[in-house]
């Protein structure tokens, strides 16, 4: 005999949720993501897409220079059918029916693979993090002028620690005219840039340096922006974006180096730095006459003040600009400074006595 209607009603009734508590579970995860756009902005959900998405960039930017394995990746295809056809042969004999024993082997196997396939992403997710908590130059992209600071500021650490490498070696001088971003490329593990023979060489690809470094053979290599050569900040005075590519379409540096630290743009000439590498400029931002960053010879002179001349050094951040000092610290020189103060942190050898706040 079936439950009369009341009965019934008053079931539904107590198992009904609240109208009161189905909107509540609503309003604690919105607070939650009020909370972090409060905290962080619009860095959270950059923060996602690099946790959720980053390899896609990776991947998009080393696609064509994998060399895989070839034997390896036919041995992973042998034992992968392998142990299909092994699943698939014990749950049909328990089974007792080759069709289910089949149908229940895909699913086997698929969950096998989605197990696999997840342990990479957690993997790669893990390995993500530690890189974003750990990277000296700053991740994310900000609209504001703080955001861009901190990442100038990133630009200037990760540069001079390269250029600190090549200090004091000796390079071939069949490569000596090239430019010292280019040496500090072929530091930089990330790039994977050789010199061999002369030349340099990535992953079989050699620019040709026994021709000029604007000669058509080199125009791909560079034409390629390099992130840590854009001052994001720049944006303030070219809302544009003109401050990335010349007419040519090669891609420009917006940071230049101190010519006294590199004389005639030679990353590897060794200077001594007797007053000091905390109180010695390497490189500084620049706000006019961006040079690409394979023409060889981009260096300033620091004693022509700070956003006073538009071959000097100067910054878009209102009241000055950054330098990174030879130990890789970097500074915020106000555009006031004496001249008697830049021209003691330019000179490595001065023996000058510097003030302590400048």
């Amino acid at each position: 005999m079936s439950p009369a209607p009341e009965k019934l009603a008053n079931q539904r009734e107590e198992h009904q949720v609240p109208e009161a508590f189905a909107i509540s579970r609503w309003a604690v995860p919105i607070l939650i993501v009020m909370g972090l756009m409060l905290c962080f902005g619009s860095g959270m959900f950059q923060i996602l897409c690099y946790l959720l998405f980053g390899w896609i960039p990776f991947l998009t930017d080393r696609w064509g220079r994998f060399q895989p394995d070839w034997s390896a990746v036919w041995l992973g295809l042998a034992a992968m059918i392998l142990f299909a056809l092994g699943v698939s042969a014990v749950m049909s004999r328990w089974l007792g029916n080759w069709s289910k024993g089949t149908r229940a082997a895909t699913g086997v196997c698929l969950m096998m693979f989605s197990m696999f396939a997840s342990g990479i992403g957690i993997i790669g997710i893990a390995h993500q993090m530690v890189w974003m908590s750990t990277i000296e130059a700053p991740f994310l992209i900000g609209g504001n002028e703080f955001t861009w600071k901190e990442m100038s500021k990133g630009n200037l650490r990760v540069w001079t620690h390269l250029g600190m490498q090549w200090r004091g070696n000796i390079i071939a001088p069949e490569v000596s005219h090239l430019s010292w971003e280019s040496y500090l490329i072929t530091g930089s593990s990330p790039y994977g840039y050789d010199i061999i023979d002369g030349s340099l060489s990535r992953n079989g690809t050699v620019i040709q340096t026994d021709l000029p470094w604007d000669a058509e053979q080199n125009r791909e290599f560079y034409s390629t922006q390099q992130k840590f050569f854009v001052n994001p900040g720049l944006l303030l005075l070219y809302p544009r974006g003109d401050f990335k590519y010349d007419e040519r379409g090669y891609a420009l540096n917006n940071y230049s180096a101190n010519q006294l630290m590199m004389p005639e743009g030679k990353i590897f000439r060794g200077v001594h730095v007797a007053d000091g590498e905390s109180n010695t400029i390497y490189l500084g931002e620049i706000r006019d006459n961006f040079q690409p960053w394979g023409k060889p010879g981009n260096v300033r002179d620091v004693t022509l003040g700070v956003n006073q001349d538009p071959n000097g050094f100067g910054g878009p951040f209102e009241g000055g600009c950054h330098f990174s000092m030879v130990d890789g610290s970097v500074r915020f020189v106000n555009e006031a400074v004496d001249l008697r103060v830049l021209e003691a942190l330019a000179t490595p050898d001065g023996g000058e006595t510097m003030p302590k706040e400048f």
